[in-house]
């Protein structure tokens, strides 16, 4: 019959994600077993797989990762990709789906920073400096960049655009507007 019913597990489990596959492997005998595969949490993709006997008693019922005993080629990292198993051929066909590198945060964050220090490095020296020229302006913030090492690509415009970054920092009249951004 059909009915959905917790299954407890001792031991260690694979981590929570989404975009992973499940199969049931010979869900037809009295030892049927799970088998997942691959998914993501967050930006950290996977590419392990686990097997769990649902069959057993909960004290034997133990999620086992098993790709780390597979030889040769491994699939890449992937999500929301097709699998299916077949009897015939006693294996696991994957196909499809998503890979991609994990995301190195530290260097994302950098450059994200970066550009927000920028930005109001910038926004600083225009309420600092009103009244001032443009040219003047430009001048510091490359001034600023060669005194702390910390450079922008706002210091490194000759003449800024009415557009930067696709905010508009220029007003209707001409005049430089870095609040805006």
């Amino acid at each position: 019959t059909n009915q959905f019913y917790e299954q407890t597990t001792a031991g260690s489990r694979p981590m929570a994600r989404k975009g992973h596959k499940m199969i049931a492997r010979r869900f037809r005998s009295n030892d049927t077993q799970l088998v997942l595969f691959g998914g993501h949490n967050q930006d950290t993709p996977s590419n392990d797989m686990w097997i769990l006997n649902v069959m057993r008693e909960k004290s034997e019922r133990r999620w086992a990762r098993i790709d780390q005993y597979f030889e040769g080629q491994k699939p890449p990292t992937m999500s929301y990709h097709s699998m299916l198993y077949s009897e015939r051929l006693n294996q696991i066909i994957v196909f499809g789906g998503l890979h991609w590198n994990e995301t190195d945060l530290a260097r994302s964050d950098v450059l994200r920073n970066v550009d927000r220090r920028c930005l109001k490095k910038a926004q600083g020296l225009v309420e600092a400096e009103v009244g001032k020229e443009e040219v003047e302006f430009m001048r510091m913030m490359r001034a600023a960049c060669y005194e702390t090492a910390f450079c922008c690509d706002i210091g490194n415009q000759t003449v800024l655009p009415v557009y930067y970054e696709f905010i508009r920092i220029r007003t209707e009249d001409g005049a430089l507007n870095l609040t805006a951004i």
